[in-house]
């Protein structure tokens, strides 16, 4: 008996179950070689688009290389293609690599009511239960006001009113004098900053000093006490310094959007100059993942007396 099973354990697989399994194994290489020429087709139009995008040169050797590569990529893809699915279906019943699992109908309600808005109504299990609440006014009392017969008087006095202006008036010039204030100047802190800022300070009254970092800042009241100061800090060659440039003499910058990609810019800057405007540069910004261009260009405009 034992040795009659141990024969039945030890026999060969019939020759139809290694005949399908070869089939199964030659369709999952057959997936697998199709996977990666469909890897390497797409990363073929991916660099030629790139080309395309970036030089607009469809006559050069270089591009007309990518572009063979591109065409031979493409038909080993679409004939691997044909003979994957030429081939024979997988034999082996409930094959994991082969057999796809049926996709269960999502169960939709038969009946959806809609209210007078065009609103769903949700099932009647699902609606709050309404509560009847009874509601009691009170009872109006009639009462009588003592002091109906006084008449209000007003106690604001023009005086007071003129105050009241004249001080709206300092606060709006106080704000705009705070707006036309000149940026600070950041002298940065050597080892003789003391004896700089003695000698700035006695010879410029009106100047205010503020520690920032490795700065000091240098405010001035108005324009007038700004370049003097400017000037006396380029003499001195022991000091160490930078300029932030005011508002009034910064240059506009407009991002334009909405055009393609691929436009030229001189045909940006001839048609801003026909609509009277004078660009001083036109560049178009990258994305800093794939550095592609993108469809946005910045265009620096000189600052005029009417410009915002």
């Amino acid at each position: 008996m034992a040795t009659e099973m141990e024969c039945n354990n030890s026999r060969p697989s019939s020759p139809s179950l290694i005949q399908d399994k070869e089939t199964c194994e030659t369709l999952r290489l057959m997936n697998e070689r199709l996977r990666i020429l469909k890897m390497q087709h797409e990363d073929a139009y991916s660099h030629v688009c790139h080309i395309e995008s970036r030089y607009i040169d469809r006559e050069s050797d270089f591009y007309k290389g990518t572009y063979g590569l591109y065409l031979t990529a493409k038909e080993a893809a679409e004939e691997a293609e044909g003979e994957y699915l030429s081939f024979p279906k997988c034999p082996i019943p409930g094959c994991p690599l082969h057999t796809q699992l049926p996709i269960t109908p999502e169960k939709r309600s038969k009946t959806i009511n809609f209210d007078n808005e065009g609103f769903q109504i949700p099932p009647i299990r699902k609606q709050a239960k309404r509560k009847i609440i009874e509601q009691h006014f009170p009872q109006i009392i009639e009462t009588s006001n003592k002091f109906k017969n006084l008449k209000l008087q007003n106690e604001i006095s023009e005086s007071q009113t003129i105050q009241e202006e004249n001080e709206n008036k300092n606060n709006d010039t106080e704000m705009t004098i705070k707006n036309q204030l000149p940026p600070p100047i950041m002298l940065k802190i050597t080892k003789n900053y003391r004896q700089q800022l003695k000698e700035l300070t006695l010879a410029y009254e009106n100047l205010r000093t503020k520690l920032s970092g490795e700065y000091i800042k240098l405010y001035v009241d108005t324009p007038e006490q700004y370049r003097p100061l400017t000037k006396y800090l380029r003499q001195t060659e022991t000091a160490d310094y930078y300029v932030i440039k005011p508002n009034q003499e910064r240059p506009i910058r407009v991002y334009l959007k909405g055009l393609p990609r691929d436009t030229d810019m001189e045909d940006i800057q001839e048609e801003l100059i026909e609509l009277g405007f004078n660009p001083q540069k036109i560049c178009q910004l990258q994305n800093r993942r794939t550095k592609l261009p993108l469809p946005i260009f910045l265009i620096t405009l000189p600052r005029t007396e009417g410009s915002p």
